[in-house]
């Protein structure tokens, strides 16, 4: 479809798309006669996101867009969720039912009724404040599943029923952290008043679920943080016990140094064997020397007490030394106590020895009184080695016993202090992340705290009518609908339409058109008459430009595969156009009372019984007294090709075959196979004679339409046809 076409089919239907046009504007009209003013609020708030300051908000931090987007879409779904919009709904119900307010607004009967049929069942007096009832209601709106407030809640109140507020706009304005809410209303204050509601509800909401996810976190981190104070208390507690119980002041100073004294102990206990060792082989060595001597049984028997006691001494001396205590003040004087003892006991024992003394010498000349003096000295020695190497006995034994005792507390204090130690940093580690957590919770405080940077305003003026808008809209959505509709079916039309298509679909050659004449005629539209004789020309010149090479008569054969394709008509014209042109035309047509012919046309019969019988065109006159040979052109109509049989000698007669075609019709299958059938006894190619075509068509065949034209239409009309060979195509 080009541009011409399309500006033709538009006109061809101009009425109807006039019509659909003033009857969408006229339902538009009457659609918005009793529209309400609407008013416009809007609220912005800073969500603090991207631009807001943090406890962990850092210089040069980068931002997490993703995370920022999701906030900014919870935000956007809590504000817009059923239950956020069911407590508007609660809110809204309480604050207008109050007489002074409701009288304020004005509100529209209806919404009153509804209003004071809900409240009916509910005395609304027993509440002394608007929370209370706010409770009640926001109770019975959640939980009933019928009832007046269910159905209040779920109705199309313009001001507080669920479809209404679901028209609440709230969105991300732009790309920044701010969330911007708009909402319209047949009231100003209606319209400031559910926003301001929704604004303290969704600021409400917010804050307790921020609040709830921060506290189940620090009460959780608190108990842990407890439970393990009170472990690490318990594990402390006994190790205290233990220790006391044990008497451990520092368990391993106190082990480095019983095990040094022990060492200390080890080592006086092998220097005393030794002494000991010495001063017994010294004695023995002395005794053999002084064997014979007599004094010498005597000195033993008068030291003999002396030499005990002196051992006792240095037992009690060694057991001093061993264990001396800075926190004893005379112990000092004891150990020189015992000291000054043992040094007077010597002098006695010296004294004893020079009363049994002899002045004599020994054989080897040596004088007794030394090897006596000698002999008694290491008497003293051994004595007070053997004192001391039993007391360090003792106190290896002792030592024995601590070792004992102190082995297995060290392995009990080892796993207590482990106990401690991983409860320690269990708690230690609790407490960091309560800790961590009481930051997060400030810190989320902080960044999520949103700041209502547009508070809702007032609405003096309503907004601007959109009826005059919605009036145009209509309008040229009339005109859009229509030419859609009627460009939809010029493209869906299978018909043969024009000639371009008739040689497509029926693979002919396209012999002449005519065109649809309408039995009234507009006075300066259409010639109808020139029109149809342009069309009767084509279609004559070129049955004479086949009949130059035949001698009268030229035989022509014209049928169609259909009835009712307009063959009698045509031949009617025919027949006017021969006299016209004074030429000799015989029509032969069938006996078909249906059709309306000329009375001197010759007619014959199409009973089945007989057609068989026409094998020659003089076998279709009952007069043989006829001369064919005085006519310049004999026009022969044949019956419809699918519902009437034919002589294929008949056809092979013929020196032109015209097939006539309703423009207005589809080409099926049956029709091909007809046309198919009907060629093979045809010695030439059957040519189409398209029959009720519109006049715009006509001029692929016969050239410009006869009309009277104005200058600017020529013009349009040139133009088109540039464009259209063009884009349109």
């Amino acid at each position: 479809m080009n541009g011409l076409e399309f500006v033709r089919l538009c006109l061809r239907n101009v009425k109807y798309i006039l019509l659909t046009m003033f009857g969408l504007f006229t339902m538009a009209f009457l659609g918005t006669r009793n529209e309400k003013k609407e008013y416009v609020s809007h609220t912005l708030m800073n969500t603090g996101l991207i631009s807001g300051y943090n406890i962990e908000s850092q210089s040069g931090s980068r931002v997490d867009y993703a995370y920022t987007n999701n906030e900014i879409d919870n935000l956007i779904n809590l504000a817009t969720s059923t239950e956020t919009m069911l407590e508007l709904s609660v809110s809204l119900v309480v604050e207008l039912y109050d007489p002074y307010q409701a009288k304020e607004l004005a509100l529209e009967e209806t919404t009153m009724i509804e209003l004071d049929e809900a409240f009916l069942e509910l005395d609304v007096q027993e509440y002394k404040s608007k929370e209370e009832l706010f409770s009640r209601l926001f109770k019975e709106f959640k939980e009933a599943k019928s009832g007046n407030f269910y159905d209040l809640f779920h109705s199309k109140n313009p001001y507080f029923g669920f479809e209404q507020l679901s028209t609440i706009d709230i969105h991300r304005e732009g790309n920044t952290d701010m969330i911007a809410m708009e909402y319209k209303a047949s009231d100003a204050r209606i319209c400031q008043m559910t926003l301001e509601l929704l604004t303290q509800i969704f600021l409400k909401k917010h804050a307790a679920i921020k609040k709830g996810q921060t506290e189940n976190v620090i009460g959780f981190f608190e108990e842990a943080t407890k439970k393990t104070l009170a472990k690490l208390n318990d594990a402390e507690n006994e190790l205290l016990k233990f220790r006391v119980d044990n008497q451990i002041i520092n368990y391993y100073e106190q082990t480095r140094f019983i095990a040094g004294s022990r060492q200390e102990l080890d080592k006086a206990y092998q220097a005393e064997l030794k002494t000991l060792a010495g001063s017994d082989s010294v004695i023995l060595h002395l005794e053999e020397r002084l064997d014979g001597h007599s004094e010498l049984p005597v000195l033993q028997a008068s030291i003999a007490e002396d030499k005990s006691r002196i051992s006792t001494l240095a037992s009690e001396l060694t057991l001093l030394k061993l264990t001396s205590d800075d926190t004893d003040p005379n112990h000092d004087q004891k150990v020189a106590d015992i000291e000054k003892e043992m040094a007077s006991i010597r002098g006695k024992m010296n004294t004893s020895l020079s009363d049994v003394m002899k002045l004599s010498v020994t054989p080897d000349g040596i004088h007794t009184k030394e090897l006596l003096n000698e002999w008694l000295d290491n008497n003293v020695i051994r004595a007070q080695s053997l004192a001391q190497i039993q007391v360090i006995r003792q106190r290896q034994k002792e030592y024995e016993k601590i070792y004992s005792t102190f082995s297995p507390l060290g392995s009990t204090l080892k796993r207590l202090e482990r106990e401690i130690d991983v409860a320690e940093r269990e708690y230690l580690e609790n407490l960091h992340s309560f800790n961590q957590a009481r930051l997060h919770k400030f810190n989320m405080m902080m960044s999520s705290d949103l700041k209502v940077i547009d508070a809702p305003f007032y609405p003096a003026n309503p907004e601007k009518s959109k009826r005059m808008v919605s009036l145009i809209l209509a309008f040229v959505g009339g005109a859009v609908l229509s030419i859609s509709i009627l460009v939809a079916f010029e493209l869906m039309n299978n018909s043969v339409k024009n000639s371009h298509r008739a040689e497509q679909i029926i693979n002919l050659e396209v012999a002449g058109t005519y065109s649809v004449i309408p039995k009234k005629q507009k006075k300066g539209g259409i010639n109808y008459k020139a029109l149809s004789d342009q069309a009767l020309n084509q279609f004559f010149q070129k049955v004479r430009a086949k009949s130059i090479i035949k001698e009268n008569p030229f035989y022509v054969a014209v049928t169609s595969t259909e009835r009712n394709e307009g063959k009698s008509f045509l031949l009617n014209k025919f027949y006017e156009y021969g006299q016209a042109m004074d030429n000799k035309i015989l029509f032969v047509v069938p006996d078909d009372e249906s059709e309306d012919y000329r009375e001197d046309f010759i007619k014959y019969s199409i009973k089945n019984e007989d057609v068989l019988h026409y094998k020659s065109i003089r076998d279709l006159m009952a007069d043989s007294s006829v001369d064919l040979e005085e006519y310049d052109y004999v026009i022969v109509e044949i019956a419809s090709l699918i519902h009437t049989p034919y002589h294929p000698n008949l056809i092979i007669r013929f020196d032109m075959n015209v097939l006539v075609c309703n423009a207005t019709r589809t080409w099926t299958e049956s029709d091909r196979n007809a046309l198919k059938t009907y060629a093979t006894a045809t010695t030439t190619a059957p040519q189409v004679l398209l029959n009720g075509v519109s006049t715009d068509v006509m001029e692929e065949i016969v050239g410009q339409v006869p009309k009277k034209r104005t200058f600017i239409r020529k013009l349009i009309k040139r133009l088109f046809i540039k464009i259209g060979e063009k884009t349109f195509k």
